[in-house]
């Protein structure tokens, strides 16, 4: 599996993946599930500290925050790599997450897949109604609390493929 520009991890075990499903409840789709056993996640290069003439495109996002438009770049895919990295790893990653103590872990079934350059996350939704659809998520909007909860994901892709193809245009 090709992702344009990354400097992969390496592949992810089998027994590290099922303990992510496992310990979360879910099951990532087939997609997802092959590119963490091939390429494992894995970092984009920081285009800023690039020449411009040099800079790879990048998969970047741009959207409103407080009426203030920004543009951020995707900076790596996570991986179940714990033991190597745990700034880019799932499991570490859903353990920073706080929860409502009387909600179950986890009660949306969102995985972080990724992270930009901004340190917002990239999410993917394992519920059954969106089963498979990837979020780019705000993270600054995520702590207003006079905001409903839409107003910080930004449905970018249906698919993991459809993201990777997204990174590699």
């Amino acid at each position: 599996m090709y992702v344009e520009n990354l400097e992969p991890f390496g592949p992810n075990k089998e027994e590290n993946i099922r303990r992510v499903e496992n310990g979360e409840e879910v099951k990532f789709p087939a997609d997802y599930r092959e590119f963490l056993l091939t390429v494992g996640g894995g970092m984009f290069p920081n285009v800023r500290e690039l020449p411009k003439e040099n800079r790879p495109k990048i998969l970047g996002i741009s959207a409103l925050s407080d009426g203030v438009e920004f543009f951020d770049r995707i900076r790596a895919l996570f991986g179940c790599i714990r033991e190597q990295n745990l700034k880019y790893d799932i499991e570490n990653t859903l353990w920073q997450w706080d929860w409502d103590e009387e909600a179950i872990e986890n009660p949306y079934k969102i995985i972080p897949i990724g992270i930009s350059e901004c340190g917002n996350l990239f999410v993917m939704e394992l519920s059954k109604e969106y089963y498979g659809n990837i979020s780019y998520v705000d993270r600054q909007e995520l702590f207003d609390i006079t905001k409903e909860e839409e107003a910080y994901f930004f449905p970018i892709a249906d698919s993991f493929t459809e993201l990777l193809e997204m990174i590699n245009k």
